[in-house]
């Protein structure tokens, strides 16, 4: 029940109501489904993840002030049953990792191994051995920065070729925010197997929604 990242792949996340968004993700051209735990009003969005059968899905779940860490983890154990991939960002404690992973491997899920900037986007050697840290932890390392200019976006798309010409194991490479939007659609070209949408409300600085990145990568792929 592993995730198919052959070719890039346009995961639509959502927070709410998931069975039905990834149904009518899926017929604007979505390929799978994020379901956002964390950003659950819910105190349980298990059935959600249980009951979405359109797309693929990816389960995440990312500390807020409503979870312990154990019930964090506890979540995210229990979703991976039911999910192709699980997201675990590599800045948690290594016991939740191995929880994770362990449940992942458990359940032919696959791991996307994660790191966020939020403040900046760090130089491309940094964030190559960022993506080296995820390798070791997850199938598909991603690392999603936040720019301060043009020439950051512009190092993230580096980041991207890098990767791609060292014929390293699948990764999803994302310049956060409004100068980095593009990114969503232009770095799958470059090798990004992932990029994530938004459908209804985003969950990430600077998401596009699904219908645009499809038409926008429809439109490079013709």
């Amino acid at each position: 029940m592993t995730l198919d990242v052959s070719s890039p792949r346009t995961v639509a996340a959502v927070s709410e109501d998931a069975p039905r968004k990834a149904s009518e993700a899926r017929e604007q051209g979505a390929d799978a489904v994020e379901v956002r735990i964390d950003m659950y009003d819910d105190a349980d969005a298990l059935d959600d993840v249980k009951a979405c059968d359109a797309l693929p899905v990816i389960v995440t779940n990312r500390p807020n002030d409503v979870q312990t860490e154990e019930e964090r983890v506890g979540a995210l154990v229990r979703a991976t049953e039911h999910a192709e991939a699980v997201d675990i960002d590599v800045s948690s404690p290594s016991g939740s990792i191995d929880r994770t992973v362990d449940a992942a491997d458990k359940n032919d899920a696959t791991v996307i191994a994660s790191h966020h900037d939020f403040d900046r986007t760090p130089s491309v050697d940094e964030m190559y051995t960022a993506l080296e840290d995820a390798w070791n932890v997850g199938d598909v390392a991603k690392i999603a920065v936040m720019p301060d200019d043009e020439g950051d976006v512009l190092d993230l798309l580096r980041l991207t070729l890098e990767a791609r010409d060292n014929g390293g194991a699948p990764f999803c490479a994302i310049s956060m925010g409004a100068l980095g939007s593009y990114t969503r659609f232009v770095a799958p070209l470059y090798g990004s197997c992932l990029t994530y949408a938004s459908f209804g409300d985003g969950t990430a600085p600077g998401q596009l929604s699904v219908r645009e990145v499809v038409e926008h990568m429809e439109r490079f792929e013709a």
